[in-house]
C-alpha cells in the first residue's frame, strides 16, 4: 500500500487482486479520490463497489480472432 498511497492522478492496474490486496489496502483504494483503479480479481469484498462498478470480461471467437468485451457482472 505504501506505493499506492504516494501517487496522485494515476490509473493503477492491479492484477491478482485476490492475492495482492489486504484489507487495509482495499480500504485505502475504496476511499481514494485521487486515483482511478482497474482491479482484476474475483473478490470485490471490502472495496465498497456498487453494482454499477462491477464488470466481467467476456471472450468470443470470430473465426481465428478472439474478441473481448465487458458486460455488467451482476
Amino acid at each position: 500500500m505504501e506505493i499506492i498511497s504516494q501517487v496522485e492522478r494515476k490509473l493503477i492496474v492491479i492484477d491478482n487482486a485476490d492475492i495482492l490486496l489486504d484489507d487495509d489496502t482495499r480500504r485505502h483504494i475504496s476511499l481514494d479520490g485521487k486515483n482511478q483503479y482497474l482491479i482484476i480479481g474475483r473478490n470485490p469484498g471490502k472495496l465498497f463497489a456498487a453494482k454499477e462498478n462491477l464488470f466481467e470480461l467476456v471472450s468470443s471467437k470470430a473465426g481465428e480472432q478472439t474478441v473481448f468485451s465487458i458486460r455488467p457482472y451482476l
